[in-house]
């Protein structure tokens, strides 16, 4: 079997070394300001590959996405259930070795090749959607609709903030405490809860978060 990798920054690298361990024949290039994919041809993301191989190794995943404010809540919620952050922030996914708990941020960039089944992540939510990366995507309503196609790798979506229980006495006083972050707060509470916290942990881990 051979599989093409393109670029060689980090997610390339380690996509590169979980394809050589699975027996591909690898070859990777990079310079490129356009790939045509043909049809024919197979296409994954890194994300794909790291969380088809976690998922074989009995790790748990949660995942975030958004438009704004999701690197803090993934390392708030994996400084909590004793995670690691990765994908678009932390490791890359396919540089994460076996653990109980991997929390994954992903962009719309890594959703347009990642196709995953309903039983990825324990949970995935949406923090807020705005317009952006326009010049990628070409309008907000590709742009929203790739950072919805999260929502059906998981059978725990939460798609905004309003789709989950407040508890403000959890965040009080932390980070999070302000009109601007409340929503994401309500997030990541669900989420810690999720992976089993009880809200004594959940305070704690609000209490001693820093950005």
């Amino acid at each position: 079997m051979k599989a093409l990798v393109l670029g060689s920054g980090k997610s390339g690298e380690a996509a590169k070394a979980v394809l050589l361990a699975q027996g591909y024949e690898v070859e990777s290039v990079e310079g490129f300001d356009l790939v045509v994919a043909s049809p024919g041809v197979p296409v994954k993301s890194e994300l794909q590959v790291g969380c088809e191989r976690l998922k074989r190794c009995g790790t748990k995943l949660l995942a975030v996405t958004g438009s704004k404010g999701k690197s803090s809540v993934v390392k708030l919620v994996a400084e909590a259930v004793g995670g690691v952050p990765c994908g678009n922030y932390g490791l890359p996914v396919s540089a994460v070795g076996p653990c109980e708990w991997a929390v994954v941020e992903v962009s719309s960039f890594q959703l347009e090749t990642t196709h995953l089944p309903r039983d990825t992540f324990e949970a995935a939510a949406i923090l807020n959607l705005q317009a952006d990366h326009l010049d990628r995507h070409g309008g907000a309503d590709v742009y929203h609709a790739l950072k919805r196609a999260l929502l059906g790798m998981t059978p725990r979506p939460i798609a905004s903030p309003e789709d989950v229980p407040d508890a403000p006495e959890l965040y009080q006083g932390s980070y999070f405490d302000n009109e601007v972050l409340r929503g994401n707060a309500r997030i990541a509470v669900a989420l810690m809860r999720v992976a089993g916290l009880r809200d004594e942990a959940i305070r704690a881990a609000f209490r001693s978060f820093r950005p």
